[in-house]
């Protein structure tokens, strides 16, 4: 379950209505923003922090390689259950924008 989605079926109607929030509310949003930080995964940097979370570190001196070394990474992340799976398929879409620019570059670089 999406823990922001999954957040908002235990608020209860009275905090809404009496515009404050019950200990269970504010601990569910204290949660729920935890995971927040997460998304909308923009940058290669966000991928590198959302791996750098699991202890993974990768630099293999060539962007390219390293793209890939984490595309297998994250791959092994989404198979154990550590991340869900959107996490994984933003991250994944990061990754291989990242390679097509990568790939790119390098070739007008040789030519």
């Amino acid at each position: 379950m999406d823990p922001v989605v999954g957040t908002f079926e235990f608020f209860s109607t009275s905090c809404f209505v009496r515009g404050v929030g019950c200990k269970d509310c504010l601990l569910t949003i204290a949660l729920s923003f935890k995971f927040c930080y997460t998304l909308f995964m923009a940058r290669l940097y966000d991928v590198q922090q959302l791996l750098k979370r699991f202890g993974i570190i990768v630099y293999m001196g060539n962007r390219l390689y390293d793209i890939e070394l984490m595309q297998i990474e994250l791959h092994g992340l989404y198979q154990a259950g550590v991340i869900d799976r959107l996490e994984y398929m933003e991250a994944e879409m990061v990754l291989r924008r990242e390679h097509r620019l990568e790939s790119e570059y390098q070739k007008k670089k040789e030519s």
